[in-house]
């Protein structure tokens, strides 16, 4: 449950996030579920197609290949938190 919290702060506040969490996820399907090189290339044109859509209708958004960890997204919200007390 706490794992969730930090993704969903870190994705409605940090531009990006999103995009890796969502990379992330499925990277790990592709490795559950992409037996065949036909099943592989079909995971990989879903990512293209929400590559795709992301520029189309956020054309500055930062499209990052890169996974995402509880870590490094609780890192982002701490960050976030002590950048906003700051001011």
């Amino acid at each position: 449950m706490l794992e969730s919290t930090f993704h969903a702060l870190a994705v409605v506040r940090e531009e990006g996030v999103f995009f890796r969490k969502a990379y992330t996820e499925w990277r790990e399907e592709r490795k559950t579920f992409a037996c065949t090189e036909s099943e592989r290339t079909a995971m990989e044109r879903q990512l293209e197609k929400l590559e795709e859509t992301l520029r189309r209708q956020r054309p500055n958004y930062p499209i990052e290949r890169k996974t995402l960890s509880v870590r490094a997204a609780a890192e982002a919200e701490r960050d976030r938190a002590r950048h906003h007390t700051q001011r």
